[in-house]
């Protein structure tokens, strides 16, 4: 097993992020397989299957079972994995905003320099009509 960090861009100076993988596999392998969970970090289940699956991962590489490379992400999400609000994890909601990580995709067809703003689900227009819908964000109240 080989195991390398990827490193995120930092937020503040003086801390860092990173993404871990795992390689499993022979030195020529004759295909590659590429596994992640957690994209949305709250969802914890996909996480503890990864970790059990890295265990199981390393004894088939062990026994040269393994004829493709494996590339196991068990947290794609660590941005997502550190936001906690008294013990419970947040994982799809940026803090000051309310915004959903989720749903603010940047359509990369476009120009680069034209980022779109991009709308929010408004759970009171879903409570009322009984559908999805998007919304223009609405400043939330006590909030700069």
């Amino acid at each position: 097993m080989r195991h390398q960090l990827h490193d995120l861009i930092a937020p503040v100076p003086g801390t860092a992020r990173q993404i871990h993988s795992f390689h499993f596999g022979p030195q020529q392998p004759e295909g590659k397989v590429y596994i992640q969970s957690s994209l949305h970090a709250d969802e914890l289940p996909g996480m503890l299957v990864a970790w059990h699956l890295k265990a199981r991962l390393a004894e088939l590489e062990a026994n040269g079972r393994l004829r493709s490379e494996i590339v196991l992400v068990p947290v794609a999400n660590p941005v997502g994995l550190e936001q906690v609000l008294m013990d419970i994890p947040l994982g799809r909601y940026e803090l000051e905003s309310g915004q959903n990580f989720n749903r603010l995709f940047v359509d990369l067809s476009e120009d680069c320099n034209a980022w779109p703003v991009m709308p929010t689900w408004c759970w009171t227009c879903i409570a009322t009509s009984k559908q999805w819908r998007t919304c223009t964000p609405r400043p939330t109240p006590g909030r700069r």
